[in-house]
């Protein structure tokens, strides 16, 4: 039986409503076979975001003897029977997008603060990298952030990124650092989604403005107006039919001697770039949320191999299967696509909930039981036993 989890996140969800569920889909039958209530993260009630936010289950990592999952603030470590092993969580780990596992050491990034994040399964601090401190990895596209936290600030979890009250992620949000995967030698590859430069930075801040003052919903309303009129078709993901800023999403590469070097970089998104994901031949794709795009490329050369839009909602998440096609997840449809010849074989739509979105799919192996109907149940079993770090 050919398996994957799909890790989903529910937008305009209230804390008392699930945010997200791991599905376990059957792709030779494209069946669900499997529904799973996700571990919410804690301070949902004071997220202001409606569209996303701490909202929702994020990365997943399985290999033979370990299963990982994540939500915004914390990773769980299980055994192939769905024992919880460890919690790894930091105050300085905030908005938890990916992960992947190298040894006995976690990845992981830190879309609130600008930091790539290396742990041990204990929880553990083993290094990180702050992508503030960096910008002349990507002087090309004149991306100059200022520094937002010290290395004490950061080691010590002085300020906790689990809690959107304690910070503002217009401010300490600038690169939105969303996905890692690591290459056949070793080589890290590190999503970059939106790389917030004056002008975008400015539009961010003009928008928390308008919303403090009650204005926003007036401005969308006249767009609205405008795109009626003029016929105008709003862009994907924006409520806006003329965009008024655009960013950079880039993917740079993490040597083993800890170079860090650019690799892929595009402007025009108004919203992060998603799943940079190493192939079995050593290339990767990258997804172009904003135009629903699939980018091909070689990490190698930095070369863009194809370039193909295939979403029409919101592309995120994309996977790999042992015969060479990817599952690729757009909003509501997991797709089972040829990149080679840039066809889809096969879609599925996993959910009815409108407001439920695809995050991210991983490879189930044949030894690894179905994971419990609900994760918070389950996990009350073990409330006493577990490592977590607070």
């Amino acid at each position: 039986m050919n398996r994957v989890i799909v890790s989903t996140a529910s937008r305009h969800k209230s804390p008392d409503q699930a945010s997200g569920h791991y599905y376990v889909i059957d792709i030779d039958t494209f069946q669900i076979i499997r529904c799973s209530e996700i571990i919410e993260p804690p301070h949902r009630e004071y997220d202001t975001n409606p569209r996303g936010g701490v909202r929702g289950g994020k990365g997943i990592f399985i290999r033979e003897d370990i299963v990982v999952l994540s939500n915004s603030s914390a990773v769980y470590i299980y055994n192939h029977d769905w024992i919880l092993l460890s919690i790894i969580s930091h105050p300085s780990l905030g908005g938890i997008h990916d992960l992947c596992v190298v040894g006995d050491q976690v990845w992981i990034t830190s879309s609130r603060n600008d930091l790539l994040f290396c742990f041990d399964f204990q929880g553990n601090i083993l290094d990180y990298y702050d992508f503030r401190k960096m910008p002349e990895v990507l002087h090309d596209i004149k991306w100059k952030p200022k520094p937002y936290l010290s290395d004490k600030q950061i080691l010590s979890g002085q300020i906790d990124f689990r809690d959107p009250r304690t910070h503002d992620p217009n401010v300490s949000d600038a690169a939105h650092i969303n996905g890692v995967d690591i290459l056949p030698g070793g080589d890290l590859l590190v999503s970059l989604g939106l790389l917030i430069d004056t002008n975008f930075s400015r539009l961010l801040l003009l928008k928390k403005w308008m919303v403090e003052k009650g204005i926003w919903k007036k401005w969308l309303a006249l767009n609205r107006v405008i795109s009626r009129v003029f016929s105008m078709k709003k862009k994907m993901h924006s409520d806006m039919v003329i965009q008024p800023a655009r960013a950079y999403s880039a993917v740079v590469r993490i040597t083993e001697n800890r170079q860090v070097k650019p690799c892929l970089s595009f402007y025009g998104p108004t919203v992060p770039s998603h799943s940079v994901r190493v192939l079995q031949d050593g290339t990767a794709v990258y997804l172009n949320t904003t135009n629903g795009e699939i980018i091909h490329f070689s990490p190698d050369t930095g070369v863009v191999i194809s370039k193909e839009v295939l979403g029409i909602k919101f592309l995120r998440g994309v996977r790999q299967m042992k015969n060479g096609n990817l599952l690729v997840g757009d909003h509501q449809m997991l797709y089972c696509y040829d990149h080679l010849h840039n066809k889809i074989i096969d879609t599925m739509q996993i959910s009815n909930d409108p407001d439920e979105a695809i995050y991210d799919i991983y490879l189930m192996p044949d030894d690894l039981a179905l994971p419990p109907i609900s994760f918070p149940e389950h996990h009350k079993k073990f409330a006493d036993t577990t490592t977590v770090k607070t």
